[in-house]
């Protein structure tokens, strides 16, 4: 071999050792971007599937709020009308079937009540807020059997009361759902960001 084919032979050698290199870089270098890209669309794809999630359970609070200002607001009304009469045989009968409203209310209430305290077990806030609790507790244990209709304010005000200390028990138990489920996000959006991955 004379020395110009090994001249060529190592340049030849040495260019195919370069692109050899700089493929295997290249390849690498796409590969690791293929990994964070795809980490990145799982990561929003889960951030995706949470805010659903919130948005639907925040939906469900929101029908259980409507819920009872619908039946405060229905309660309003008659007390409204209630305070306009001035013929008294009228507002007894008013009275009566308001009374009669709060009273079969009671059983509704009770079980809002339930699915309330429900909820805050499975997110771990069965032990917060006692005083609210009790409240609720010493309102809706009010014995039924006992009630005439002269009780019909104090049952009003006691039902507003309910409804008004449920809604921000509901109130706390969806921003320890939020938090429950995007405080976990924090984590992968953290490696993400730093240009790790699984």
């Amino acid at each position: 071999m004379t020395p110009e084919q090994t001249t060529l032979i190592g340049t030849l050698a040495g260019a195919l050792l370069g692109s050899v290199t700089t493929f295997a870089i290249t390849w690498l270098t796409l590969r690791h971007q293929l990994q964070v890209k795809s980490a990145e669309l799982d990561s929003v794809a889960e951030i995706k599937r949470r805010e659903l999630l919130f948005d639907a359970y925040q939906q469900r609070i929101q029908r259980i709020a409507d819920r009872g200002k619908d039946m405060a607001a229905a309660f309003g009304q008659l007390s409204g009308t209630l305070t306009a009469i001035e013929d008294e045989a009228e507002k007894r009968q008013i009275n009566e079937a308001m009374f009669t409203l709060i009273k079969e209310s009671f059983e509704i209430r009770r079980e809002w009540f339930r699915e309330l305290e429900e909820e805050r077990a499975k997110v771990g806030l069965a032990n917060t807020s006692p005083t609210l609790i009790e409240i609720i507790r010493k309102a809706l244990s009010v014995d039924l059997e006992d009630t005439l209709p002269a009780d019909t304010k104090r049952m009003y005000i006691d039902f507003v009361k309910t409804l008004a200390l449920m809604d921000t028990l509901w109130q706390d138990v969806l921003e320890k759902k939020s938090e429950d489920l995007f405080s976990a996000g924090i984590g992968s959006q953290k490696a993400i960001s730093d240009g790790s991955t699984n």
